[in-house]
């Protein structure tokens, strides 16, 4: 019995301190990449109003965290008074967590996975206790349930919206495509709505260099297939990105509305990189051959990448991503990257070294059994000194060839 009052004061702690969490938890069922796609990278804040909060408050978590303590005042007559007076202390202190004040400030949105198999069509029809029962099951705050149907040759398409505990099912978003079943962007302006008071709009960079960054009024901001969300009203766009010149734009954006802006950008391009190997080899840079090293390539701009090859070595892939005079380039042979030679290496120090060994052997035996009077015995000893040079160059040779294949293979 102690060991169960202990497990359910943590559960209070546990159940209340997750009510306040810092993560607004949306799930789509049926999975659909675009809203999954939007959610997460367009929408990455909910700013929590007053009416989201009191629901907060109403789930059922609430209602677990008090029969719980009627448990635990119930246990109060049938246990010891040290152990009632643990479990209850640990109860206390999560009602008191329970009244502390919410932070209203932004929340992370994270959209969650969804475990088992439901209805969508009594999830549609707005039946509220399975809603609710998804939600609980997991742990999500919001449920977005895409729905895509076929008629006469149109596909019609519909986002409804649930959020946990509010009874109320809701149409998001409808609109018909004849050409497509995927959900159009403006779709993210109706969606919007449901994380932020503010009217949203959509802008749209034409022409933007993959892997930009964009930033809206100073502050950066997720980019989407070149879309960005944002606010209706003026704005100052930045725009940057390695290796080329700059952007900044003011434009208005009209609430509820996609609109598009020009995003070109110029590369910036420098002078004199020099290019230097050894062995030579040929220098080739977007498929094409550009020279021999050592040569000094006139005009080029970043990201630049390189390629140099030459017989008989591996090729060596160079990325220079920003000014630079010059760059020196070691080629390694191709046997290096052999792993299979590898272990031929491996076998040839191993025997290099047992053959060594084995004449060391010899030369002892001989030491033992030649006085100096034998001419054989003397012989044979200076032929097994002779013998040990050899092998223990060879030793050396095997080890250094190992080594190298080594680090190679490990870079």
């Amino acid at each position: 019995m102690k060991r169960f009052l202990f497990i359910a004061s943590f559960m209070v702690l546990f159940v209340v301190g997750s009510l306040f969490a810092t993560d607004y938890n949306v799930i789509v069922y049926p999975a659909n990449e675009d809203i999954s796609s939007y959610v997460k990278t367009l929408i990455p804040t909910k700013t929590f109003d007053k009416n989201i909060l009191d629901l907060m408050e109403e789930r059922a978590e609430v209602a677990s965290v008090l029969k719980l303590g009627e448990a635990l005042d119930k246990a109060w007559d049938s246990e010891t008074e040290e152990s009632i007076k643990t479990a209850r202390a640990a109860y206390n202190a999560a009602l008191e967590h329970s009244d502390d004040e919410i932070d209203l400030s932004d929340f992370n949105v994270v959209v969650g996975s969804v475990k088992g198999t439901y209805d969508v069509d009594a999830m549609v029809a707005g039946d509220v206790q399975l809603l609710d029962y998804i939600c609980f099951v997991n742990n999500a705050d919001m449920i977005l349930i895409p729905v895509i149907s076929n008629l006469q040759g149109f596909n019609h398409m519909a986002i409804y919206e649930y959020g946990y505990g509010s009874q109320e099912l809701k149409l998001v978003y409808e609109g018909i495509a004849n050409d497509s079943n995927r959900f159009t962007i403006k779709s993210v302006l109706e969606l919007s709505k449901l994380f932020s008071d503010e009217t949203p709009a959509i802008l749209r960079l034409d022409n933007l260099v993959t892997g930009a960054s964009v930033m809206v009024d100073r502050k950066e901001v997720p980019v989407l297939d070149s879309y960005v969300l944002t606010t209706e009203g003026e704005h100052t766009i930045s725009v940057v990105a390695q290796g080329y010149v700059g952007r900044a734009f003011t434009t208005t954006l009209a609430g509820g509305e996609v609109s598009s802006l020009n995003a070109t950008m110029l590369q910036m391009h420098f002078e004199a990189l020099s290019i230097n190997s050894n062995p030579s080899a040929q220098v080739i840079v977007d498929g094409s051959v550009v020279g021999e090293t050592p040569m000094v390539l006139d005009l080029y701009s970043v990201p630049l990448n390189l390629r140099l090859t030459a017989d008989g070595y591996s090729d060596s892939n160079i990325s220079i991503l920003s000014r630079t005079s010059g760059i020196e380039v070691e080629l390694k042979p191709e046997w290096m990257a052999n792993k299979d030679l590898l272990k031929v290496q491996k076998d040839g120090f191993y025997g290099a070294f047992a053959r060594s060994l084995l004449i060391f052997a010899a030369k002892i035996a001989l030491r033992s059994f030649n006085d100096g009077s034998n001419a054989v015995l003397s012989a044979l000893d200076i032929a097994t000194n002779a013998a040990i040079a050899v092998s223990l160059s060879d030793l050396v040779g095997c080890l250094i060839d190992y080594y190298r294949q080594t680090e190679y293979i490990a870079r």
